[in-house]
């Protein structure tokens, strides 16, 4: 028997199982859907996102206001370091905080450095990411314009900030989603 094999042809993707019987399905490629977003076992998850440095993405002193910024600090287990991944469209996620709020490249800018924050769901561009495999069991979550989730300066530090930057595929842009999933939301 013959394992499945994936070829590209003339901007479609085309999966041929071969033994016994041939079949064929092709799909249309979506160009602007990263590679690897169109299965996510994520989806519907709760998680902590670990950073490099050993630290939890965290909704900074654990505010339920809009722009509160989203940092990397201890972790602690607490609702403020956890989030509902919400599946979207085209492979797309939202990442919801505890608050109920969402994650958001501030001000939906796509200048390199760009805070992250939460603030109320919207749905626009600017809370919408993609997961995508990195290396090592870990992801890049990209934004809306292309960019990577990045611990600012590749800091080990706890309060450093989590923005956009260009993908470099450094380890400051690589986490590891530890689904949490039968951890209750705190009242």
């Amino acid at each position: 028997m013959r394992f499945p094999t994936t070829t590209r042809a003339a901007g479609r993707l085309t999966r041929l199982i071969t033994g016994g019987a041939i079949s064929a399905l092709t799909l249309a490629a979506l160009p602007s859907t990263p590679a690897g977003a169109a299965t996510n076992p994520w989806y519907d998850s709760v998680v902590e996102i670990q950073t490099f440095a050993d630290r939890c993405f965290d909704v900074a002193g654990a505010s339920t206001q809009d722009g509160a910024p989203i940092i990397q600090f201890g972790c602690d287990g607490k609702s403020h370091q956890r989030f509902r991944i919400r599946r979207l469209s085209n492979g797309q996620v939202a990442f919801q905080t505890f608050s109920g709020k969402c994650l958001d490249v501030q001000r939906a800018s796509e200048a390199d450095g760009t805070p992250i924050i939460q603030f109320r769901c919207h749905g626009r561009p600017n809370q919408r990411f993609w997961i995508e495999p990195a290396t090592r069991g870990r992801v890049q979550i990209r934004t809306f314009s292309g960019k990577c989730l990045d611990v600012s300066n590749a800091s080990m530090n706890d309060g450093a900030a989590i923005v956009a930057f260009p993908c470099w595929n450094n380890a400051n842009q690589r986490f590891h989603l530890d689904n949490v999933m039968n951890w209750r939301w705190s009242s």
